[in-house]
């Protein structure tokens, strides 16, 4: 039944989702958003979308979404982004648009319970990244080393028992090496509130 869907029933499928509380409000504007830019770009392309199965549009997503790239000035991360949403999406209608209410309804509370799962895993990563910032930056070890081609090597501790090595040169002052050292310790701030992001955008 699946491969005779048309792609205006996934958007039905969105509609029934949101309805119930699988999808949130601004989940479901992301993944219309991202299949609309699919629909729109075949339509540039000549065709018509709303008469293709399910699998005949997934099949032609690779080059709607190389064309709509090529044609507007985005970036890769969007087209990428909005590939997998649209993906995502059609394996969702694929496994669940047939459900009855009550199979519908057990999908929902997989949903939450994955969603739960997710929240208490940004909240451990949030407060994690707020320790460490409000931590006094560690002091350089001072353990200083000089190649054989005369490099100097500062090993620089941070959060969490890592230990990084950087290479320099000349020899850094007491100074230098600290801004370096909050420097590295920002990225990977950063780092993992991006990760905490990408699992907000599957809510």
């Amino acid at each position: 039944m699946s491969e005779e869907a048309k792609v205006g029933d996934v958007r039905d499928f969105v509609a029934r989702a949101r309805s119930v509380g699988i999808f949130k409000k601004t989940h479901s504007t992301n993944v219309l958003q991202a299949l609309k830019t699919a629909t729109e770009q075949a339509s540039e392309n000549g065709h018509n979308p709303d008469s293709w199965t399910v699998s005949e549009f997934r099949k032609e997503l690779p080059g709607l979404f190389q064309a709509y790239g090529g044609a507007n000035n985005v970036s890769t991360k969007t087209v990428t982004t909005y590939e997998k949403r649209v993906r995502k999406l059609l394996k969702q209608f694929e496994d669940h648009h047939s459900d009855t209410d009550v199979e519908f309804h057990q999908w929902k509370a997989e949903v939450e319970a994955d969603r739960e799962s997710r929240k208490s895993r940004r909240k451990k990563t949030k407060n994690a990244s707020s320790t460490a910032a409000k931590t006094e930056p560690t002091e350089p070890s001072g353990e200083v080393t000089i190649d054989g081609d005369g490099t100097h090597v500062v090993s620089l501790p941070l959060p969490g028992g890592r230990l990084v090595s950087l290479t320099s040169p000349v020899q850094m002052t007491l100074r230098e090496t600290k801004i370096v050292q909050s420097w590295i310790e920002a990225q990977l701030n950063a780092a993992a509130a991006l990760a905490a992001l990408d699992e907000e955008d599957d809510d």
